[in-house]
């Protein structure tokens, strides 16, 4: 698979590559974001990533880095099961006001609800899909 075929929309503003390193390590998948609100001219050859487990739920961090086969093989974005899509795709929700990644005003202590449904869920308070999984 090339990185064209491998290229996923999610919506108008953001497409995404998904790497798997076969479980090598805790972020097993590298989910490249592509498209203008993730471009960042001060880390030329870099581009945004998010890193996560087979789930989302022990591991989603976002980080910086290069695109290429040391992250693992490319897979097809269908191929990845759906609750990890759903997680991946709100992580990567551009939908707020400001055109930055809805993540960006997470606060310390918070985790973004890899049901999709609680934006901002904290330990103490989590919504109901968190609390029932």
């Amino acid at each position: 698979m090339n990185r064209k075929q491998a290229t996923h929309v999610l919506d108008a503003r953001t497409s995404v590559r998904v790497y798997d390193n076969g479980g090598r390590t805790l972020d097993r998948y590298t989910v490249v974001c592509i498209g203008k609100v993730w471009d960042d001219v001060s880390n030329a050859g870099e581009c945004c990533m998010l890193g996560v487990c087979a789930t989302g739920h022990a591991f989603s961090q976002f980080t910086d880095g290069q695109e290429g086969r040391h992250l693992g093989k490319l897979v097809a974005w269908d191929s990845l099961p759906e609750p990890l899509q759903r997680h991946i795709a709100h992580r990567l929700d551009t939908s707020d006001d400001d055109g930055e990644p809805a993540d960006s005003s997470q606060s310390a202590g918070e985790f973004v609800c890899p049901y999709g449904r609680g934006r901002h869920c904290t330990p103490e308070q989590r919504c109901s899909a968190c609390t029932d999984s």
